[in-house]
């Protein structure tokens, strides 16, 4: 499979190249912008299993498969639907919000009493005094009026494009999979199944809910919008919908960027596409201002960058660890050299803390595996149930390959050690001038270990 993520974002690079001119827009859509996301972050997965991923039951496929039944039963839905769509349409009033913060409920800090987003909490302190609206992409739970809106025009929009697919308009959507399978295979790549399907999936669902945010924005007439992780389908379909509308965007750097981040690196013709990215991008260091201004310029597009530091951990007390031997291991799915695990086997000194990526735990074989050893100094279950920052807080060293939470360990005053040719690459300016430290065998392990604990 694929050797390091540099050569993943090389082919999709070939992709875009031999299929630039070919790739119609579908619903009036320059696609390209959502078949680079998918197409790299199936890659990475790939990358960090070790194999294709097989995509053949990872969607819905229901939008293209319609028998009459079904299509005669949505339009039915859409009917009824109508009145209580005029009625949050024309009839009911809004709050108006200054300011709308969107993140993801799965990213709250739920062990404390106001259940706060890590990463928009530092903008809910700052915007107090401004009328502000919480909103979760993966929650509309809160008892909201235009949260109720909002899920009735995604249900309306999720019906009304079922119903608006032709056999064309099929045929259009599943040829871009097609077209990048073969691709894939001419350049003596594997192709993935399912793939086809997903792509479409995909561009459908960002439809589906652009034209509801917008709806829902024009009801709310915020002037700014704060997220994170602006290549997330849902996040970017709220982007897409406020620079249509002029709304302000503000993106809050949640993790580490590099050249090798297939978010991240060089966007080509990014004119053609930018109603995707936000107007301000607010990174953590110089080294990410420098890598944004570089990869995300246009003629038409420029961005713009401010240097805001890590907020999140800015806004929380850093307790620094007294006299602990505590090590943290932050895994990338791709498990760690043999030479470390050995060691850790053998260790009686150290305590160990080995944690899972939350979206790619491709190693949790390796660790069970490990795990079933019953050391009393590796600490698998607590590693995998803590928070990231509860973790950090108890350790003295941080272990990983190209982890954000290097950066995050290393504004907390921890030690931080770098394993892997991929983590090399990532924090090169990290490990040049000797912020961190790189080791690739088990004598510069022991040696730098001892130095930082």
């Amino acid at each position: 499979m694929f050797e390091n993520r540099e050569e993943y974002i090389k082919i999709v690079a070939k992709v875009e190249q031999r299929l630039h001119d070919t790739l119609n827009s579908s619903f009036n859509l320059n696609t390209w912008f959502i078949l680079r996301i998918q197409l790299s972050y199936q890659f990475h997965l790939s990358y960090a299993k070790g194999k294709l991923v097989n995509l053949s039951n990872a969607s819905n496929h229901h939008f293209a498969n319609l028998t009459f039944k079904q299509t005669f039963k949505n339009f039915k839905e859409l009917v009824f639907l109508i009145p209580k769509l005029l009625k949050y349409q024309f009839f009911t009033s809004y709050s108006k919000r200054q300011i709308i913060l969107a993140g993801y409920k799965a990213h709250n800090n739920e062990s404390v009493d106001n259940d706060k987003n890590k990463y928009l909490s530092p903008f809910l302190f700052e915007y107090k005094n401004e009328k502000t609206l919480l909103y979760y992409f993966d929650s509309l739970e809160k008892q909201n009026v235009s949260f109720s809106y909002l899920k009735l025009l995604i249900k309306w929009y999720a019906l009304l494009y079922q119903l608006r697919i032709t056999k064309n308009s099929k045929k259009k959507l599943l040829d871009y999979g097609v077209q990048i399978n073969n691709v894939l295979d001419e350049d003596k790549h594997n192709s993935i199944e399912g793939l086809e399907y997903f792509l479409a999936d995909k561009i459908v669902q960002y439809l589906v809910y652009k034209a509801s945010y917008k709806k829902w924005l024009r009801k709310l007439k915020p002037t700014k919008i704060i997220s994170y992780c602006y290549y997330d389908n849902k996040v970017n379909a709220l982007y897409s919908a406020a620079n249509q509308l002029d709304i302000k965007i503000r993106e809050y750097q949640h993790s580490a960027i590099s050249e090798r981040h297939f978010a991240y690196s060089k966007w080509n013709n990014i004119d053609d596409i930018h109603n995707h990215f936000p107007s301000n991008f607010m990174v953590w260091n110089e080294n990410d201002k420098k890598l944004i201004t570089r990869n995300f310029k246009g003629i038409k597009y420029q961005p713009n960058v401010d240097v805001m530091g890590i907020l999140h951990l800015e806004n929380n007390p850093i307790i620094k660890p007294n006299d602990t031997k505590s090590i943290l291991i932050c895994l990338q799915g791709i498990w760690m050299p043999e030479w470390m695990e050995n060691f850790i086997k053998k260790d009686i000194q150290y305590n160990w803390y080995i944690r899972l990526h939350p979206r790619y735990p491709n190693d949790e074989k390796e660790l069970e595996m490990l795990g079933g050893l019953e050391k009393p100094n590796v600490f698998i279950k607590e590693a995998n149930s803590f928070l990231l920052n509860e973790l950090l807080q108890k350790s003295k060293v941080l272990i990983t390959s190209f982890s954000g939470a290097a950066l995050e360990a290393h504004a907390m005053g921890l030690g931080v050690i770098i394993y892997g040719n991929e983590g090399r690459e990532s924090y090169k300016n990290y490990i040049d001038n000797k912020t961190f430290k790189f080791i690739d065998n088990l004598n510069e392990f022991e040696r730098k270990l001892q130095d930082l604990v």
